[in-house]
């Protein structure tokens, strides 16, 4: 394979032209950048806000018995999670041997933070044949999952529609009672508001192992489930509308970073003629 070089001083010039063109590009990706975790903070901020003091501005307030939540609306209650659980399942003891095929097992890599529902990517699966030797409960739609090891602890999504697969040992699903809206409490959970009430009953500075009998009396808010509603409906919408503006930042970080890679290699390769750049 061969290659051409141009002459020391065209060299120095071409070297000189990227240095100025791509720390202009690498700014403009840096500042999308910047934005996407403005947008996070925003999103968390919303459905903090959402879940702790409601949609109404003008609403009576009530002490909530917690000194660091401060005032919630009146009619809402603050009591911890598990006197809104109807079930939970807990897939702990032995891991049933792998194959190729059969009914998927959901592992925490599935649940991330942002998402909504878990990512249907599966790895690993069930051989029918050996179900019976395990005492394996399946999730129904509504549910909520949470991871409860690693890096994602305390992460939790919704099961959509028709799950037909088991969860690993370190995933946990909870069932509500009739008086509570799935979507609700998973949006009360994917809060900073119920993180950091983790956080502090669980006495320690991360989550990394988290026991459900210390999770499941954390605190949660619920409003009159015609409310829950309200807020749900809202939170859909707004949060949709900050994933929209991520997911735009995100495609022009990938064109721009595109851009930097095509510029750098017409340079090179003479496709355009920067022996005229004079930096300004």
């Amino acid at each position: 394979e061969s290659f051409c070089f141009p002459s020391k001083s065209e060299q120095t010039q071409i070297a000189a032209f990227l240095d100025h063109e791509t720390a202009k590009l690498d700014n403009l990706i840096n500042e999308q950048k910047k934005l996407i975790e403005l947008l996070k903070e925003k999103r968390q901020a919303v459905i903090s806000h959402a879940v702790t003091k409601g949609l109404n501005p003008n609403a009576p307030m009530k002490d909530s018995g917690v000194e660091w939540l401060g005032k919630v609306p009146q009619g809402w209650e603050v009591k911890p999670l598990k006197t809104v659980i109807l079930k939970i399942i807990d897939n702990r003891g032995r891991t049933p041997p792998f194959g190729d095929e059969g009914i998927a097992m959901l592992e925490v890599k599935q649940i991330t933070e942002g998402l909504k529902y878990p990512s249907d990517s599966f790895e690993k699966f069930v051989p029918e044949s050996t179900l019976k030797n395990f005492e394996r409960e399946k999730v129904k739609e509504n549910d909520i999952l949470i991871t409860t090891v690693g890096a994602t602890s305390g992460k939790c999504v919704l099961v959509n529609k028709n799950p037909n697969y088991f969860i690993a040992q370190n995933v946990v699903g909870i069932r509500v009672i009739s008086t509570v809206e799935s979507t609700y409490l998973w949006y009360t959970m994917s809060s900073d508001f119920f993180y950091h009430s983790l956080i502090r009953i669980n006495k320690s500075n991360t989550i990394d192992n988290l026991k459900v009998s210390i999770f499941i009396n954390n605190l949660c808010t619920i409003p009159s489930l015609e409310e829950q509603t309200t807020i749900v409906a809202f939170l859909d919408q707004e949060t949709a509308r900050i994933d929209n503006l991520i997911q735009q930042a995100q495609k022009a970080i990938t064109l721009l970073q595109e851009r930097r890679t095509a510029l750098i290699s017409a340079a090179v390769t003479g496709k355009i003629d920067v022996r005229g750049f004079v930096k300004n």
